[in-house]
């Protein structure tokens, strides 16, 4: 029989072991399920969910970050990665011909994003606050490409927060890479150039290779994307610069193997 006694200071003998690492085991979860745990969680899991397609996935851990938009701590950077989160659920549904599904997404994201940078405090540090200006001009530019009829209306405000997000953190490697899209895409009319957009995309790369985040709730994702989505503007030029695409698929690959839009939408097309 397992016996134990007090001797005035802690529990001594087998059972008060077993008391202790029955105390160890419950504050374990206890700590893991504080909010900056939860927040990191449902991030590592967009992260994860992106990379996969997987919708339902991605919509799950919207809806813990969304739990977590009322925290006054951490309310902020729920929301950013909500907003994040539903800007790449968009994308999966455009992938599946769900427009309408993916237009509730990105307006979502959008209204996510603005609250996101009300919350933000007035001291908050420039960079923070210009990948969120330039996270909200990603997901307006990309409402306005999947619904022209409001194209004219959100340009304005795309540029707005564009020019913000440039002037907060110009050597952000996140808002390079939007930057980067916006010149690749716009018309040469209106200033934009394909060979500019690669020479800034090439740009953000190198930053993402060299960049460093201490603070795990800061964002740090797009190095593997940045090859991904490389590719893609490669293939998009006239004409198609296969060789260059097929050398950035495969960094992106060995980057993330499981990067499920490399596999299945690049690679067909260099192979």
């Amino acid at each position: 029989m397992t016996t134990a006694k007090w001797n005035g200071t802690r529990w001594v003998g087998q059972a008060g072991a077993g008391l202790i690492l029955a105390a160890l085991a419950l504050g374990a979860p206890t700590r893991a399920a504080n909010p900056r745990g939860k927040l990191l969680a449902a991030k590592r899991a967009a992260y994860e969910a992106n990379f996969k397609n997987d919708a339902r996935g991605l919509q799950v851990a919207a809806g813990k970050l969304d739990a977590l938009a009322a925290n006054r701590e951490l309310g902020a950077y729920a929301l950013y990665y909500e907003g994040w989160t539903r800007w790449s659920l968009a994308a999966a549904q455009l992938q599946a011909n769900e427009k309408d599904a993916a237009l509730a997404s990105l307006n979502r994201s959008a209204e996510d994003l603005k609250k996101a940078l009300a919350l933000l405090p007035e001291n908050a540090p420039s960079q923070s606050r210009g990948e969120f200006e330039s996270q909200l001009a990603s997901s307006l530019i990309s409402l306005a490409v999947v619904d022209p009829t409001k194209m004219a209306q959100l340009l304005p405000e795309v540029a707005k927060h564009r020019k913000r997000a440039l002037e907060l953190a110009p050597t952000n490697a996140r808002v390079v890479m939007m930057d980067a899209g916006m010149i690749f895409n716009t018309p040469a009319q209106y200033g934009g150039s394909q060979e500019k957009g690669i020479e800034r995309w090439l740009e953000a790369i190198r930053l993402f290779e060299v960049e460093r985040i201490e603070d795990p709730i800061q964002p740090d994702w797009g190095r593997a994307l940045a090859y991904g989505w490389l590719a893609n503007l490669y293939l998009s030029m006239n004409p198609p610069r296969k060789a260059e695409a097929k050398e950035v698929a495969e960094r992106a690959l060995a980057l993330r193997p499981d990067f499920w839009y490399v596999k299945t939408q690049i690679l067909p097309k260099v192979s």
